[in-house]
């Protein structure tokens, strides 16, 4: 926020609603628990027994995991979570998260509050019932918090056609958003759908590489889901 205001800059902070009433967001939970050094190995279903006798072997078994259980439907996804915490012997509640007092200072500041879903799942592998009410609690939350619309969503993970459906912009839509990004490389226009709206973040370790990489960004021609008509 400072950053923001020292350049005069207008940002949007897209949130999960879940850290405001006290559930941390699950990657970070993934990585306190992985971190500990109680633990020796990591064992869960669906993955080899990961070791975790080095900093490069935890680093590993973290991206391994994060892979891994962003693509498992919600329980699947927090009943590992939790098992790994139990055996690391931590607890979610020491991991950092949002504070409503902090959502409020943001926006307070002038700058936009939008919805990540209540607890990022992909909405690609959530059933139907699932994703409508993530999508539509984060936006009541939020709202509720802040005294204030939200208008903007934030698809989890936002890449189209594989993370999130044309039946999922159709959910954002009917839950009364007016706009959505993904994370697809492009930049918009005028023509560029608002419920599909690219997203590019440059991971360049310099000013030269992420120079190029934003040059690259501009040219990319981003494709877009045909949207169903709500009705």
């Amino acid at each position: 926020m400072p950053e923001l205001a020292r350049r005069n800059l207008h940002a949007t902070f897209y949130i999960t609603s879940s850290q405001l009433d006290g559930v941390p967001l699950w990657h970070e939970r993934v990585a306190q628990a992985l971190a500990h050094p109680s633990l020796a190995s990591c064992d869960v279903a669906g993955l080899p027994v990961l070791p975790l006798h080095t900093l490069r072997d935890r680093q590993q078994a973290r991206i391994a995991l994060e892979k891994f259980l962003k693509y498992q439907p919600l329980g699947v996804r927090d009943a590992a979570i939790e098992k790994l915490e139990a055996a690391a012997g931590v607890s979610a509640s020491t991991v950092r998260r949002l504070s409503v007092e902090t959502l409020r200072q943001i926006h307070n500041a002038g700058l936009e509050v939008g919805a990540h879903t209540v607890n990022h799942p992909i909405l690609a592998v959530s059933d139907g019932v699932t994703a409508r009410r993530e999508i539509g609690e984060a936006r009541e939350r939020l709202a509720h918090c802040i005294g204030g619309p939200v208008r903007a969503f934030a698809y989890p993970n936002g890449r189209p056609g594989t993370d999130f459906s044309a039946e999922h912009i159709r959910m954002v839509q009917q839950a009364g958003y007016t706009s959505a990004v993904t994370t697809q490389v492009g930049a918009a226009d005028r023509h560029t759908p608002a419920f599909q709206i690219p997203r590019f973040t440059p991971w360049g370790p310099g000013a030269l590489r992420t120079s190029v990489q934003v040059g690259r960004n501009l040219l990319a021609r981003p494709r877009y889901l045909e949207e169903e008509q709500s009705g």
